[in-house]
């Protein structure tokens, strides 16, 4: 099993020790650590970041700011008791997840699990052509995935590379895409959809028409990145 490291920030040790013991016990895979302020939490580099949202010198929010920083590509969690205005500045701020203090038994496993997946996502390679040689991208980043002429294409937003597999095959290694089975389509929300006018979800000027029941999927899988779509 791949071993995952996660920093805790929170001013509370004790509530902090506690976060540490349940993931630790919870799933053998992360090996937590833990910081009291944003001076720790800069120093190092993690897996991922679970940051309470209310500290007295900086927020999580701005300690994130700070991480953003120095590693745009951080995964951060943010926590907090405060939990509906706690979920509203977590959407606007773009993190991994929000981990309510007061669901911390029922959400936490759960988490860890969408974690590791990330996780284990971030580290996948896909060899893709490029003019007369295989290369080797990040699976995470591709924007979309689409068939031209029969040929797997994976867009990544600033360039198009061609793929000798099936779509079938792609969404069995990758499965965190949203489908739009009538253009036979699959997007990334994380690398900059947004949901937009009730029916359609658009990046750049690519707009593409779901149904209710695709809008509703959409929103309830991928609420984390509504501050990209209004």
């Amino acid at each position: 099993m791949k071993q995952y490291t996660i920093l805790i920030i929170d001013d509370s040790r004790e509530q902090a020790q506690a976060i540490k013991k349940k993931i630790e016990a919870l799933h053998p895979a992360f090996q937590a650590d833990i910081a009291n302020d944003a001076s720790f939490a800069c120093k190092g580099t993690y897996d991922a970041y679970l940051s309470d949202m209310m500290m007295p010198v900086h927020s999580g929010i701005e300690i994130g700011n700070m991480i953003y920083k120095e590693n745009p590509d951080a995964i951060i969690i943010l926590m907090s008791s405060l939990d509906n205005f706690a979920i509203e500045r977590t959407q606007q701020f773009s993190a991994f997840a929000f981990l309510p203090k007061s669901k911390m038994d029922q959400e936490l496993s759960p988490l860890l699990q969408r974690l590791e997946r990330r996780l284990n996502y971030v580290n996948m390679r896909i060899h893709v052509i490029a003019g007369d040689t295989s290369i080797a991208i990040p699976i995470y980043k591709i924007h979309k995935v689409s068939v031209v002429k029969k040929q797997l294409c994976l867009d990544m937003g600033d360039q198009v590379y061609t793929c000798d597999m099936s779509m079938e095959d792609f969404q069995r290694i990758y499965d965190d895409c949203f489908v739009c089975p009538k253009k036979n389509l699959l997007i990334n929300p994380s690398c900059g959809y947004y949901y937009e006018a009730e029916h359609t979800l658009q990046l750049k000027d690519e707009a593409v028409r779901v149904s209710l029941l695709k809008r509703k999927e959409f929103k309830e899988k991928y609420w984390k990145y509504y501050h990209t779509m209004m």
